[in-house]
């Protein structure tokens, strides 16, 4: 898993119109299962995360795992 967490991390993040969101700079695993549970995502200095879907800390968005379409050169959303 740290390999892949290494290679995830930085990626950016875009929505399902295909808009730069921001980028991942860390991942939430479930303590039960070991799974990919959430990406934590910085967003863009223009996006207001009171107004995203998903919870933030510290304008650090946590996006959980099942809303993500596809994890390539770009993260992609389905939400």
């Amino acid at each position: 898993m740290a390999s892949f967490a290494l290679e995830i991390i930085g990626r950016p993040v875009h929505d399902v119109a295909g808009e730069a969101l921001g980028n991942v700079v860390d991942l939430r695993i479930a303590e039960g299962t070991g799974a990919l549970s959430h990406i934590i995502v910085a967003p863009l200095e223009n996006i207001n995360t009171e107004q995203l879907p998903w919870p933030s800390t510290n304008r650090l968005v946590e996006i959980p795992i099942d809303v993500v379409q596809q994890i390539a050169s770009v993260v992609r959303l389905h939400q």
